[in-house]
């Protein structure tokens, strides 16, 4: 499960929890698999034949991951991403329209549209020119700014990027923003214990800064400061 849709402000209203659907983002539809493609494909190195680049250790900065630039529209990115899939994205009451670009170890979701907001489903008019509303970054072979890792834990990415400026999330989710990252938001992987925990508060405390990063989410462009305590 990956967040949809953080408040681009600190003022964190209520935030849902995607579960992706759709065959492409779990790698199991027919002509994902393996065995379907062609030798030569399967032989390949993957990375060398998608739009993010040929490292297998993807950059994730401000606009960009890899050599994706997130300001594209739809027909840019569909021409470039030989591996891009359309998906959905299911949130509390919500339903979101998506893109996925995948590849080993790493996956690239783009939001839409919502096809449902909770009133049922609504028609959703998207051109060639239309663009990624918000991009969420997620899984292993991927490297922030400041050479972290993105399976980093909260406490490294303190370490990298100093004390947590906004911190939010409802129902377990948790989402972090650090000063030098704006426009960045971390969805963290901890467990719902530690954070009802009022027992044990040194022991939940440590569970969380060791929890992992589940997502990230990447501004379309480089930001200047979106939290009230930064500079």
């Amino acid at each position: 499960m990956i967040p949809l849709r953080p408040s681009s402000t600190l003022d964190w209203p209520t935030l849902a929890t995607a579960v992706w659907l759709g065959a492409a983002l779990a790698c199991g539809n027919r002509e994902n698999t393996e065995a379907n493609r062609p030798v030569a494909a399967r032989t390949a190195n993957p990375a060398a034949r998608d739009c993010l680049g040929p490292d297998s250790i993807v950059d994730i900065e401000a606009g960009r991951v890899g050599a994706l630039p997130l300001d594209l529209s739809l027909d840019s990115l569909r021409a470039r991403c030989t591996n891009i899939r359309d998906t959905t994205a299911n949130g509390d009451e919500r339903i979101d329209t998506a893109i996925v670009i995948a590849r080993p170890g790493l996956r690239v979701v783009g939001t839409l549209a919502a096809i449902d907001a909770g009133d049922g489903i609504e028609p959703v008019h998207l051109t060639g020119a239309s663009k990624v509303e918000h991009w969420i970054v997620l899984g292993s072979a991927g490297r922030l700014p400041k050479n972290v890792p993105l399976t980093a834990t909260w406490a490294a990415l303190v370490r990298a990027y100093g004390p947590v400026a906004g911190r939010g999330g409802d129902n377990g989710d948790v989402f972090l923003r650090f000063c030098p990252m704006p426009g960045f938001v971390f969805s963290m992987s901890v467990p719902f214990e530690a954070l009802i925990d009022t027992l044990h508060p040194a022991a939940a405390e440590s569970t969380r800064l060791a929890s992992p990063i589940l997502a990230v989410y990447v501004p379309e462009r480089a930001q200047t400061t979106d939290a009230p305590k930064c500079p």
